[in-house]
């Protein structure tokens, strides 16, 4: 699984999130540099969080309880504490609700 987004106004950033299912790891990855590196926890919702620049950037995996690692996840990213963008369990952006 990897997703890639960019964060930023004037200077922009790259950030990736890897996860391998095979090893179980979780890496964000900021302009082509490991920012943080986790070990999946596979019983309940996750945040992972890293530094872009000046952005404080958080990956949210969410996933069932019942049988957590064989469920669909979906990931949810914040960046400075708002909501920026949502991905299903395929790495598919999925659009957000706009408030009316």
């Amino acid at each position: 699984m990897k997703l890639q987004f960019k964060v930023g106004n004037n200077k922009k950033h790259q950030v990736e999130f890897t996860f391998s299912k095979f090893w179980g790891t979780i890496k964000l990855i900021v302009d082509g540099n490991l920012a943080a590196k986790y070990n999946m926890n596979f019983s309940s919702d996750t945040t992972y969080r890293c530094k872009a620049g000046e952005y404080n950037v958080e990956v949210k995996v969410v996933q069932g309880l019942l049988a957590a690692a064989f469920r669909k996840r979906s990931y949810e990213v914040y960046v400075n504490g708002e909501l920026y963008k949502k991905y299903d369990d395929k790495g598919i952006e999925v659009e957000m609700e706009k408030d009316l």
